[in-house]
């Protein structure tokens, strides 16, 4: 009986919170079991009726209250060894060590059990342990590990939480290297020709277009972006992948350079020209138009002489046109302005070949200051050579002397193919190339009778007469204002 109460009493006081912590009163039919201090490694739980310490079971018979902790060697004694003969397990027992039961309804037979009887018990159980009984039975480990059960939720949580901050985390990061803000200073980048994307992400990197070559292989690919052309691209640092992509898409940037002739330049103008823009040369234009390899349907035969037969205009070349594809862009434009304003009939009409109205739309040019001048300048041209007189115009002269007005000064009668103060007729070629007005003005000139012309104004304008006095007069006025 004493045996019963030890160990019903220990196993209520073993039953604590697993895993530490305060201790938790369980109920086993309708009686409550207060634990108490126990040993550290004592563990404890309450399933219906069954008392569970360390391990092992003992079913008790409710109502039983317990409220005294015993040491757990005493517990294992009491159950191995099981209780006392003068004892039953069927007995109410209420016991409070070192006093008296705390519910006389629930009394064991009289007498009380005295401290001299528990001393006796503990010192018998000490001397000898008795060996294990059958009465306790292994509970499986997972049935007693209930704190680590619980815990693994919050272990789980917090896992999860770490995971959604390191996402959130990257997801900011990864959207500021794809869209970084305000894009800086330009870029020129050049791909050259079979660069791997794994590459081209390393030279955005390098140039600090881009901030990490990873991410943009990786835009690349969810993108499906294509191949991507090798050549010069103009990109911005710090620029946003979608602009990136876009101009890489686009393809390379074609590098044009824009070349203007204005109108009344020679061939050797013309040639130092073309010869500043990057990788042409003046002398290789010129010799390729002194060769004959490109030639013009206006030029008599056996000339190549191209000087006057180039179209003065505007022209976008590329790295692909050299010298010889400029100057044929050029002869090409001039042929077709002459054809289209009808320089084969205006010739006929004139008893003058094409290459000859390109001479005199080239000696307007060079002497005509205003458009409305062109025409009249033309007739005195055309009625001078109907009579058989001498041009007289300097600006041919000065064509051949390179442009030194002092040797014209100097010498203005020279003997010289191209002055027309000597030379009957037209000069060998023409003086320069001729703008679309000025051949106009040759094709079709004024009609009038004036055979002579001198500037008037400093705007440009001329003066015209057919009268040898009248023009006297005019050069005396025109030297008065200064203009000659």
């Amino acid at each position: 009986m004493v045996a019963a109460l030890a160990l019903a009493a220990l196993a209520g006081l073993l039953l604590i919170h697993p895993g530490g912590g305060d201790a938790v009163p369980a109920v086993v039919a309708n009686a409550t079991l207060t634990p108490g201090s126990l040993n550290p490694d004592v563990t404890q739980e309450t399933i219906g009726s069954t008392i569970c310490v360390r391990g092992w079971t003992k079913t008790v018979r409710p109502p039983v209250s317990y409220t005294t902790p015993l040491k757990l060697e005493q517990m294992k004694a009491y159950g191995e060894a099981g209780l006392p003969a003068d004892y039953q397990e069927d007995h109410l027992i209420s016991l409070e060590l070192g006093g008296n039961p705390t519910d006389p309804g629930n009394l064991w037979p009289e007498p009380y059990p005295r401290a001299a009887e528990v001393d006796k018990i503990e010192n018998d159980l000490n001397d000898q342990p008795p060996p294990v009984a059958s009465t306790f039975e292994e509970i499986p480990q997972r049935r007693i590990r209930h704190g680590r059960r619980r815990r693994w939720p919050l272990v789980l949580l917090g896992i999860l939480a770490v995971l959604v901050i390191m996402g959130a985390v990257a997801t900011v990061w990864v959207r500021h290297q794809i869209n970084p803000g305000q894009a800086g200073a330009q870029v020129q980048l050049t791909i050259p020709q079979g660069t791997s994307t794994s590459n081209i992400a390393a030279l955005l990197e390098r140039d600090a277009v881009i901030s990490n070559a990873t991410v943009f292989k990786v835009y690349l690919r969810v993108k499906n972006v294509g191949t991507i052309q090798a050549g010069d691209y103009t990109l911005r640092r710090h620029q946003p992948y979608a602009q990136i992509v876009a101009v890489l898409h686009k393809g390379p940037a074609v590098t044009v350079d824009r070349i203007t002739i204005p109108e009344g330049f020679t061939f050797e103008q013309i040639a130092e020209r073309v010869g500043r823009l990057p990788g042409r040369s003046a002398q290789r234009f010129t010799e390729l138009a002194a060769s004959g390899q490109v030639r013009s349907q206006l030029e008599p035969p056996g000339s190549n002489n191209l000087e006057g037969l180039l179209y003065p205009d505007t022209y976008f070349v590329t790295a692909k046109d050299d010298e010889g594809a400029i100057l044929k862009r050029m002869v090409t434009a001039f042929e077709q302005q002459a054809v289209a304003l009808g320089i084969d009939d205006a010739a006929a009409r004139l008893k003058l070949t094409p290459y000859q109205v390109v001479i005199v739309a080239s000696m307007v040019e060079r002497e005509a200051k205003v458009d409305g001048d062109r025409g009249k300048i033309a007739s005195v041209i055309y009625n001078r050579l109907g009579r058989h007189m001498k041009l007289g115009i300097d600006a041919t002269l000065l064509y051949a002397l390179h442009g030194d007005t002092a040797e014209l000064a100097k010498h203005p009668n020279q003997d010289n193919p191209y002055n027309t103060r000597v030379i009957d007729g037209l000069p060998p070629t023409p003086i320069a190339s001729p703008g679309r007005p000025s051949l106009q003005a040759a094709m079709n000139p004024d009609q009038t009778d004036y055979l002579y012309y001198v500037l008037a104004d400093k705007d440009g304008h001329h003066a015209f007469t057919a009268s040898a006095q009248e023009f006297d007069k005019l050069v005396a006025d025109a030297r008065k204002k200064g203009l000659l």
